[in-house]
Protein backbone atom coordinates (compact mmCIF):
# COMPACT_ATOMS: atom_id res chain seq x y z
CA UNK A 1 0.00 0.00 0.00
CA UNK A 2 1.31 3.51 -0.91
CA UNK A 3 1.47 5.73 1.71
CA UNK A 4 0.30 9.26 1.39
CA UNK A 5 0.94 12.11 3.78
CA UNK A 6 0.17 15.96 3.32
CA UNK A 7 -0.57 14.98 -0.88
CA UNK A 8 3.03 13.59 -1.37
CA UNK A 9 4.46 9.99 -1.91
CA UNK A 10 7.72 8.67 -2.19
CA UNK A 11 8.69 8.91 -5.68
CA UNK A 12 10.49 5.54 -6.14
CA UNK A 13 6.56 4.31 -6.12
CA UNK A 14 6.18 5.32 -9.65
CA UNK A 15 8.06 2.12 -10.94
CA UNK A 16 7.93 0.81 -14.79
CA UNK A 17 9.20 -2.70 -16.37
CA UNK A 18 12.55 -1.44 -18.30
CA UNK A 19 10.93 -3.19 -21.29
CA UNK A 20 8.67 -0.01 -21.87
CA UNK A 21 11.02 1.94 -22.02
CA UNK A 22 14.00 0.44 -23.52
CA UNK A 23 14.97 -2.30 -26.37
CA UNK A 24 17.34 -4.15 -24.70
CA UNK A 25 20.40 -3.07 -26.82
CA UNK A 26 22.26 0.35 -26.93
CA UNK A 27 25.40 1.67 -27.40
CA UNK A 28 27.75 2.29 -24.89
CA UNK A 29 29.41 6.13 -24.70
CA UNK A 30 30.64 5.61 -21.37
CA UNK A 31 31.76 3.29 -18.56
CA UNK A 32 32.36 4.79 -15.46
CA UNK A 33 33.10 2.39 -11.90
CA UNK A 34 31.21 3.26 -8.90
CA UNK A 35 33.11 3.27 -5.65
CA UNK A 36 32.27 2.00 -2.27
CA UNK A 37 32.06 4.91 0.59
CA UNK A 38 33.58 4.57 4.07
CA UNK A 39 31.33 4.91 7.02
CA UNK A 40 32.86 8.85 7.11
CA UNK A 41 31.27 8.97 3.38
CA UNK A 42 35.09 9.14 1.82
CA UNK A 43 35.58 7.50 -1.29
CA UNK A 44 37.48 3.68 -0.64
CA UNK A 45 39.61 1.64 -3.63
CA UNK A 46 36.57 -0.96 -3.19
CA UNK A 47 34.76 -0.95 -6.68
CA UNK A 48 30.82 -1.90 -5.79
CA UNK A 49 29.41 -1.41 -9.29
CA UNK A 50 29.96 0.05 -12.80
CA UNK A 51 27.87 2.59 -14.90
CA UNK A 52 27.02 2.32 -18.62
CA UNK A 53 26.17 5.65 -20.62
CA UNK A 54 23.90 4.13 -22.98
CA UNK A 55 21.78 5.09 -26.17
CA UNK A 56 18.97 2.90 -26.82
CA UNK A 57 20.14 1.64 -30.18
CA UNK A 58 16.25 1.26 -31.50
CA UNK A 59 14.45 4.46 -30.25
CA UNK A 60 17.54 6.44 -29.32
CA UNK A 61 16.90 7.00 -25.68
CA UNK A 62 20.25 8.01 -23.59
CA UNK A 63 20.30 6.81 -20.55
CA UNK A 64 22.88 5.05 -17.67
CA UNK A 65 22.59 1.63 -15.99
CA UNK A 66 24.14 0.64 -12.65
CA UNK A 67 25.14 -2.87 -12.53
CA UNK A 68 26.49 -4.95 -10.10
CA UNK A 69 30.23 -5.86 -9.53
CA UNK A 70 33.49 -4.54 -10.59
CA UNK A 71 34.50 -6.09 -13.57
CA UNK A 72 32.99 -3.82 -16.46
CA UNK A 73 32.29 -5.89 -20.20
CA UNK A 74 34.88 -3.01 -21.59
CA UNK A 75 36.81 -0.68 -20.25
CA UNK A 76 36.57 3.19 -20.71
CA UNK A 77 40.12 2.53 -22.25
CA UNK A 78 39.30 -0.07 -24.48
CA UNK A 79 36.18 2.44 -25.81
CA UNK A 80 38.33 4.48 -26.26
CA UNK A 81 39.68 2.60 -28.71
CA UNK A 82 37.57 0.41 -30.25
CA UNK A 83 36.53 0.57 -33.82
CA UNK A 84 32.72 1.34 -34.66
CA UNK A 85 29.76 0.87 -32.01
CA UNK A 86 30.03 -1.05 -29.32
CA UNK A 87 26.89 -2.67 -27.88
CA UNK A 88 25.62 -4.26 -25.41
CA UNK A 89 22.57 -6.87 -24.64
CA UNK A 90 20.26 -5.16 -21.70
CA UNK A 91 18.03 -7.82 -19.46
CA UNK A 92 15.32 -5.26 -19.43
CA UNK A 93 12.58 -8.29 -18.35
CA UNK A 94 14.61 -8.10 -15.17
CA UNK A 95 15.19 -4.30 -14.87
CA UNK A 96 13.13 -1.83 -13.69
CA UNK A 97 12.99 1.83 -14.33
CA UNK A 98 12.72 3.85 -10.72
CA UNK A 99 11.71 7.93 -10.25
CA UNK A 100 13.41 9.01 -7.09
CA UNK A 101 12.71 13.08 -7.36
CA UNK A 102 10.17 14.57 -9.46
CA UNK A 103 9.97 18.67 -10.09
CA UNK A 104 7.70 20.12 -12.81
CA UNK A 105 6.65 17.34 -13.90
CA UNK A 106 10.02 15.53 -15.01
CA UNK A 107 11.63 12.26 -12.75
CA UNK A 108 15.05 11.66 -12.36
CA UNK A 109 14.90 8.31 -12.60
CA UNK A 110 17.90 5.18 -11.99
CA UNK A 111 18.22 1.83 -13.78
CA UNK A 112 19.89 -0.78 -12.49
CA UNK A 113 20.52 -4.57 -14.35
CA UNK A 114 21.74 -7.66 -12.44
CA UNK A 115 24.24 -7.34 -15.69
CA UNK A 116 25.19 -6.65 -19.04
CA UNK A 117 26.78 -8.53 -21.72
CA UNK A 118 28.37 -7.45 -24.90
CA UNK A 119 26.88 -7.68 -27.66
CA UNK A 120 28.42 -10.03 -30.79
CA UNK A 121 28.33 -8.56 -34.44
Amino acid sequence: MIQIINNTVNASVFTIPASDALSGVAVVKGVKPIYELDSEGKRTENVIAVKYDLIDADNFNSFSVKVAGSKPVITSEELEIAQGLVLVELPVEQMKVRAYDMNYGKAKITIAAPFIKRKEK
